[in-house]
């Protein structure tokens, strides 16, 4: 956190330095920035500005994140503590009852629980649920344990910290324009030549796909947080963290290379027309991410319009960014890496710098080696243009009959969901051709 506020200072100390310098050299106020200002100097500001806001959207994860691991660390999940209700009467930790209704299997004691808060207070924002399986009653995950599993999938998964997230009901269309509309110099009283284009007709259709998992934990675990060892809160904590690893890698495999057949569409889903006129093709299908040389990034790059490209960020594989990164100049005897890092660090840091100016993700779902229409990295304004609609709650079973000769809980958890891209002009790609 100490880096990204240090970071955030930087760049907002640089950006009014920028201002300050226009405001002395033109003898004005910087309110009259934008309309007298060249177009180099506000490109080079609305980059500082675009960062910005990426930053401010990693600095509210990570605080989100903090509080409710401070939350979830605080007494109220000591097995010893006994919490009041209103009523006053005496009742179990909040805790204590999940972990109990996990081991019976008590699916009414979790939608009870769904209805509450940590201290017994009722909850306002209750998630139903209308499934069944293997013919057991299914009870919607508990509120707080749901925000939990929420805020872990923003930290395990590279394209939902970057992308724009919207919470949907069910399944959605959404109308987009086709181009910009039509700007014209129009006389007084006169009418435009062009009223009625472009027209927004264009249509995406949002299915939320459902991703399921299954975490098997042992009757005697589920006894031990009850007894005190290990900590109500810790169990809670170890369950929502495999849940939420588990689905965030599966999630963003999809985010990647999905390709919405069936499935969500990915934003490294490289086929003949899909980013047709975004793509940047390397000159054989034998070809992998070590054979990218400078050339292709910089066509990837300016692929993209310049009205997209400084909200821009690169998503790559880790084998591709080593070769970028290995990239040194062709003058005799210097043997430089043209790869520059962060001004906050250097390789002893191991501070990841930028890349065209523009900030680089890794993801261990983009391709490497050899194929048709393997896609090594993807460029684009993610915030603007790639969007992942949740489909609104996520869902549970507990199920401790099936294996119950084995002394084992099966629980399952599920949520729905679908990806886009929205506005394919905001976006790149760079890989293999068919």
């Amino acid at each position: 956190m100490k880096d990204l506020y240090a970071k955030r200072t930087a760049l907002t100390n640089e950006l009014r330095g920028m201002l300050d310098k226009w405001e002395a050299t033109n003898g004005t106020s910087s309110n009259n920035f934008d309309a007298q200002a060249n177009a180099d100097y506000k490109e080079r500001c609305a980059k500082i500005e675009a960062d910005l806001d990426i930053l401010d959207k990693q600095i509210a994860t990570e605080e989100r994140y903090n509080q409710l691991k401070k939350e979830n660390d605080a007494p109220i999940y000591d097995t010893r503590g006994i919490s009041k209700g209103s009523n006053g009467d005496r009742k179990e930790d909040w805790g204590r009852r999940f972990i109990t209704a996990l081991t019976k299997g008590d699916n009414r004691e979790l939608r009870q629980l769904q209805e509450e808060n940590f201290d017994g207070s009722p909850i306002s924002n209750r998630l139903m649920i209308k499934d069944t399986l293997a013919n057991q009653p299914v009870a919607a995950v508990p509120s707080n344990f749901d925000e939990v599993i929420r805020q872990k999938l923003y930290q395990d998964n590279v394209l939902r910290r970057i992308a724009k997230v919207t919470t949907i009901d069910g399944t959605k269309r959404i109308t987009i324009e086709g181009a910009l509309p039509v700007t014209e110099l129009v006389a007084e009283n006169a009418a435009m030549s062009s009223p009625d284009d472009p027209k927004f007709g264009s249509l995406i259709t949002v299915f939320p796909y459902k991703f399921q998992t299954k975490v098997q934990v042992t009757n005697e675990f589920l006894e031990d947080a009850l007894s005190g060892n290990g900590g109500v809160g810790g169990i809670m904590d170890y369950i929502a963290s495999k849940i939420a690893t588990s689905m965030a890698r599966s999630q963003e495999d999809y985010f990647t290379n999905g390709s919405g057949s069936s499935q969500p569409k990915g934003c490294g889903y490289l086929t003949t027309d899909y980013l047709s006129a975004n793509r940047v093709l390397l000159s054989a299908n034998t070809k992998t991410a070590a054979d990218v040389v400078g050339d292709n990034i910089v066509d990837t790059f300016f692929a993209v319009g310049p009205q997209y490209r400084a909200q821009g960020s690169w998503v790559m594989s880790d084998t591709l960014l080593k070769t970028i990164r290995k990239l040194k100049t062709l003058t005799s005897g210097s043997n430089e890496y043209l790869y520059k890092l962060d001004q906050t660090g250097d390789i002893r840091e191991g501070v990841l710098g930028t890349l065209m100016g523009r900030p680089v993700y890794i993801s261990a779902f983009y391709n490497s080696g050899s194929g048709a229409n393997k896609c090594f990295a993807t460029f684009g304004a993610f915030n603007l243009g790639f969007e992942i609609f949740d489909r609104s709650g996520m869902n549970m079973l507990v199920d401790p009959y099936v294996d119950a000769s084995k002394a084992l809980t099966n629980i399952y958890a599920y949520s729905r969901l679908d990806s886009k891209i929205t506005v394919q002009d905001a976006f790149s790609v760079l890989g293999n051709p068919a």
